[in-house]
């Protein structure tokens, strides 16, 4: 009966957490939310790791044999925000490494779309600092009229009947990842991780001072298009 119990509280407080990760980010969102603030493209600068696009994917009942035949139906765009009026704080720690100390607010995407006749929309990760100590993960996924955050466990099935561009049937079938797997690739992964306190407080693995697409173009695109610096000492 102990063990039982135990088993239970065990299960329970996985569940907890599992849905901790997502403590303070909105339930929905427009569907054109990307679009309508003030989100800025910048790119990886390393080709390994990539997070999973999704697992058990199949493309007309055919199991993908590369990651090329993967990217011929999905497409990837990553992007961040900062919240209005506000910085990163830069500074260099004691080897000489840069640190960003990101504004509550930010918000940072990976966001999927088919490469069919609609550019269907598959998925939109994204992760928020949501205090100067936690950033938070979600995974936001189309229903009718909007954006809702999800709270899946395990790998969610899923089937789309699309077309492509010239019209020929495109069937995908797959499993989406659950949300753990996204924070423990960041925490696994990150280009920075001199600049997170510990494994709780993780945020973005490619938008940090390492990359320089990041450190370089995204820094003068948003100096271009904002007339300011979004870095302060």
């Amino acid at each position: 009966m102990i063990k039982f119990s135990l088993t239970i509280l065990a299960l329970i407080s996985s569940l907890m957490a599992y849905g901790a990760l997502s403590d303070g980010m909105k339930k929905t969102l427009e569907l054109t939310h990307v679009e309508d603030n003030d989100y800025l493209s910048f790119e990886n600068f390393r080709e390994r790791p990539r997070a999973p696009i999704a697992a058990g994917i199949l493309i007309n009942d055919k199991r993908p044999t590369s990651l090329k035949e993967i990217l011929a139906v999905f497409s990837e765009e990553f992007k961040a925000v900062l919240p209005e009026g506000t910085t990163i704080k830069e500074s260099v720690n004691s080897n000489g490494q840069l640190i960003w100390r990101y504004p509550v607010g930010t918000k940072v995407i990976h966001q999927m779309n088919f490469k069919d006749d609609k550019s269907t929309l598959f998925e939109l990760r994204m992760i928020e600092r949501v205090t100067d100590s936690r950033w938070a993960y979600g995974v936001y996924h189309p229903k009718e009229a909007e954006l809702t955050l999800q709270d899946y466990r395990g790998q969610l099935p899923k089937e789309f009947i699309l077309k492509t561009k010239e019209g020929r049937p495109l069937n995908v079938k797959l499993r989406h990842i659950p949300l753990h797997v996204c924070q423990n690739c960041h925490r696994n992964t990150t280009s920075a991780p001199h600049q997170y306190e510990g494994p709780k407080d993780v945020g973005p693995c490619e938008f940090t001072p390492v990359n320089p697409k990041v450190k370089n173009d995204w820094v003068n695109n948003f100096t271009e298009a904002f007339g300011r610096s979004p870095l302060s000492q």
